[in-house]
């Protein structure tokens, strides 16, 4: 009964968790490549951010673009999109 129930509620929120997941990993690989470039190659951490934020939102797109939204058309009109709304939120 709990295993179905789990099922259901997993199938029912499925690009959600997939946005959660996908948004934890892009997050990650930001924090990773900041550390790496602040501490191991000494760049200025304000450059590292940059680098790093950029690191991430193509990792986010990429993933989603993949994996839940499953499309594969007008890629530039949509990478422009997202770039767009991720840096002004």
């Amino acid at each position: 009964m709990y295993n179905q129930l789990i099922k259901d509620t997993l199938k029912k929120h499925r690009l959600l968790l997939g946005y959660g997941v996908i948004g934890v990993l892009a997050a990650g690989l930001d924090f990773f490549v900041y550390t790496a470039l602040t501490s191991m190659l000494h760049l200025n951490y304000q450059i590292a951010n940059i680098i790093s934020v950029h690191c991430g939102m193509i990792c986010s797109f990429t993933l989603n673009r993949q994996f839940n939204f499953k499309t594969k058309d007008k890629t530039v009109k949509r990478v422009f999109t997202f770039y767009c709304v991720a840096l002004f939120g």
